[in-house]
């Protein structure tokens, strides 16, 4: 027996994602369980696939139920569970079975072909709907629940199928409910060491973050003094969609869409700034001459400055970008774009040919005097999560992290930083423009 402590509805761009229920059992009232209730997309009609919609509305409402578990201090134990409408088999979900079991596998057994919801060979009415996304599909089970894998005291014992008994001929709905039965033990305790949502054993990552796939429209990026080289040398490429000076971490990162999953992103990457940057760490990079390189695509050519990071002045960098990607392991498309793997670089400009960025290499070198001097220093102030505008295209900064957070009243002052700790929508093109 169980009763509602508390509910909330999950949205996402004004829409409706799930409706999640706190609730407590009568005879143990520290034993909490989140409930998320979900209807995820179907694929179109003209078979279109949807994974990646399903994905998006799955990681927002794990999102909120990391987030509730959070609040949920004075519980001795807190149980997450997704049931619903996946329009989905299990399989093909984008859940980590590090945070997630599914119930009717755990009690049948992997290779279990049975439990079909949505099978138009016994239930006329899904014959009907099948139309709508699954007319290329067979009878499969589509409608789960999802048990969070936090607490081994907490067992599914039974599942079976409900509903598959018509009456004149029709069922009462064109889905079979399931049925799942739970065995929980009275003495439930979570120890600090067990895969709570929000601590995954020791890998760093979250049930939020272990899910949340990559998109284009966010990035994640080391924010460096724009001025280190000296006037007249632009350390940014004024036509970038992030147009500042800035190391590209994470590109595509995760969806910033819904609250939850901001809320996340900035607690994560906290957290791995936490653990990578300590506090003999001086988060600056060396560059010198031969620092800058060119990067050729099929009609441009970009200069980029690729400071040192094996040498004692940039080992912290490297050590921050291994942390960012356990945390955030599908975010691994800066890895893949160099056969090398992650290369650190600042994008100086973007040309329409070789000759031109060579010349304005030159120009650099000259202006900042790095063809006399052994090289320079240049200092890392912040870590920013940022999120493209619809309106102009550029990525506009969610939030600025300091790297070492006691130190930043000791560099918020510089030049160019006044911006950096603004959050919440500070438009970068326009503060470009606005010192052109």
């Amino acid at each position: 027996r169980v009763s509602a402590a508390a509910a909330f509805l999950c949205q996402d761009v004004g829409r409706n994602r799930a409706v999640i229920t706190c609730l407590q059992a009568k005879a143990a009232p520290r034993h909490v369980y989140n409930v998320a209730n979900v209807h995820l997309p179907a694929d179109k009609q003209d078979g279109a696939n949807r994974d990646d919609a399903r994905n998006r509305e799955l990681q927002a409402v794990i999102g909120k139920l990391q987030l509730l578990e959070k609040d949920c201090s004075d519980a001795s134990a807190v149980i997450p569970l997704i049931v619903g409408d996946f329009n989905s088999t299990f399989g093909a979900l984008k859940l980590p079975k590090t945070f997630w079991v599914d119930a009717w596998s755990k009690v049948h057994g992997a290779v279990d072909q049975g439990g079909k919801t949505f099978d138009w060979e016994r239930n006329i009415r899904a014959d009907r709907s099948r139309q709508y996304g699954h007319s290329e599909k067979g009878p499969r089970r589509i409608d789960h629940v999802v048990l969070g894998n936090t607490s081994p005291n907490v067992t599914p014992i039974q599942a079976k199928l409900l509903d598959q008994c018509a009456k004149d001929g029709i069922h009462p709905s064109d889905h079979f409910g399931v049925l799942i039965s739970l065995s929980a033990t009275s003495t439930i305790k979570q120890q600090s060491a067990s895969p709570t949502m929000n601590n995954a054993y020791y890998s760093g990552c979250s049930a939020w973050s272990e899910a949340a796939m990559p998109t284009r429209d966010s990035i994640l990026a080391l924010i460096v003094n724009g001025e280190a080289l000296g006037r007249g040398v632009s350390m940014y490429d004024p036509q970038s969609s992030l147009p500042l000076p800035h190391i590209t971490l994470l590109h595509g990162f995760v969806d910033l869409t819904s609250e939850e999953s901001r809320q996340l992103a900035i607690s994560t990457t906290e957290d791995a700034i936490r653990k990578a940057v300590t506090v003999d760490d001086d988060c600056s990079l060396f560059i010198e001459k031969r620092s800058f390189d060119i990067f050729e695509h099929t009609n441009l050519t970009t200069l980029v400055c690729l400071p040192y990071v094996n040498s004692y002045k940039g080992t912290w960098l490297m050590r921050l970008y291994q942390t960012l990607k356990a945390h955030f392991p599908n975010c691994q498309e800066q890895q893949s774009r160099f056969a090398t793997g992650w290369t650190p670089h600042i994008s100086l400009g973007t040309f329409g040919s070789s000759d031109q960025c060579r010349d304005r290499l030159s120009e650099i070198l000259e202006l900042s005097n790095l063809s006399k001097v052994p090289g320079k220093v240049i200092q890392a102030l912040s870590i920013g999560i940022f999120r493209r505008s619809m309106d102009d295209g550029k990525f506009h900064a969610v939030k600025t992290l300091p790297l070492i957070p006691f130190a930043a009243s000791a560099i918020i002052h510089r030049p160019l930083s006044g911006c950096f700790w603004k959050d919440a929508g500070q438009t970068w093109s326009s503060f470009s423009k606005g010192r052109a």
